[in-house]
């Protein structure tokens, strides 16, 4: 019991040691042309085709005019709300979800390359929970999240491409 005890004050205190906000990013280099892989990122309504963890999405109505959604998936669901769009370069989505005990968005960011196209990903988030906080920072990573969907890009796209830090 004591053992339990002080992992969970230590993961709290490593949770103090955090800091609540944070920017992942990471990239992937792809043959295709920009234009399909916006297409493919911006049609979320299609994600279940592809994303391996999105099971259905399903569009949300409102008096917002932005682009609204939630992306039911195998283990949890997420909604969004689309806070920037600047076809065909730059996506924004926002987690609309406010009991989550994290929150944030991804820009998506889509750049022509002398071989294809660069997509970075950057994650702007925030964790208010402790020991989530800790647990996403030091043991599941902050990336982990980003290089599932660009694995999912590169493989929708026929590509082995791998996910690499976003400065690269």
């Amino acid at each position: 019991m004591a053992l339990l005890v002080s992992l969970v004050i230590a993961t709290l205190v490593g949770g103090l040691a955090t800091p609540r906000k944070h920017i992942a990013g990471r990239s992937i280099a792809l043959r295709a042309a920009p234009e399909k892989v916006w297409a493919l990122i911006r049609t979320v309504k299609e994600y279940p085709n592809w994303r391996e963890e999105i099971m259905r999405v399903e569009e949300m109505a409102g008096n917002d005019p932005r682009p609204a959604w939630t992306e039911i998936g195998r283990q949890k669901s997420l909604s969004y709300i689309a806070v920037a769009d600047d076809p065909p370069h730059r996506f924004t989505a926002r987690i609309l979800d406010d009991d989550l005990g994290y929150s944030g968005e991804w820009q998506y960011v889509v750049t022509p390359s002398a071989d294809g196209t660069r997509l970075t990903i950057t994650e702007h988030g925030e964790v208010g929970n402790l020991m989530f906080r800790f647990i996403s920072a030091h043991l599941i990573g902050h990336t982990r999240t980003i290089d599932a969907f660009l694995r999912d890009v590169a493989l929708e796209l026929g590509e082995l491409a791998k996910p690499e830090p976003a400065n690269a």
